[in-house]
């Protein structure tokens, strides 16, 4: 195990010259900036801080920017929280409603096209499980497999479905151009499909 590196993901409680030096003492090789939240002038502190310990510190650390991806999420809900039971059915409808027990949206207008009949839906990480029990027009149903509280704008996530979104959206190609002209040493991909993808990142990098 002496080759492993650790690395850590760097979050608000870590924008401090001297929490990331007890990191590094601590072992941290790599620091991960997640791309998904925060805003550029952020990510530009941070890395000026990274820097800034490697160099006092005498310690290399690499940094890695995690692309953001096409970010599928559940939409409004009528209230603060939404109470999923198992085995239960529940509409996901591509059209704009505040979302409660029986019908909840999505943003992602590709639902209904790239999902199947029994294929899983994930929503907070895994912590609620759907399963697709019938296809219609602008919406899905589905039958709860794992219950929970739902919150609103939670992600929604589509294991072993091919789904048609671009693996690097809009957002991507200023926080690639950002990444280059920060010297960020790794560039991390989320849901890569194919080769083209990884292509499609190396040709923006060399722009």
């Amino acid at each position: 195990m002496t080759g492993a590196k650790i690395i850590c993901t760097m979050g608000p409680s870590c924008s401090d010259e001297q929490i990331i030096e007890r990191l590094v003492a601590s072992g941290m090789n790599i620091a991960r900036i997640n791309f998904s939240y925060g805003n550029h002038d952020e990510y530009k502190a941070m890395i000026s801080i990274i820097r800034k310990v490697s160099s006092c510190t005498g310690e290399p650390i690499g940094i890695i920017g995690d692309l953001s991806g096409p970010k599928i999420r559940i939409g409004e809900l009528e209230s603060e929280t939404v109470d999923l039971l198992e085995g239960n059915d529940i509409m996901i409808t591509t059209r704009e409603v505040s979302g409660n027990a029986n019908e909840i949206s999505t943003t992602y207008p590709n639902l209904v096209s790239d999902v199947e009949k029994g294929d899983r839906i994930l929503i907070d990480d895994g912590r609620i499980e759907l399963k697709v029990s019938e296809i219609k027009p602008e919406e899905v149903r589905a039958t709860v497999v794992i219950g929970g509280v739902l919150k609103p704008h939670k992600g929604m996530n589509l294991p072993g479905v091919n789904v048609s979104a671009p693996a690097i959206c809009a957002k991507d190609f200023k926080d690639i151009e950002l990444a280059v002209n920060e010297g960020i040493d790794f560039l991390a991909l989320s849901f890569v499909r194919n080769p083209e993808d990884i292509i499609k990142a190396k040709k923006m990098i060399a722009n």
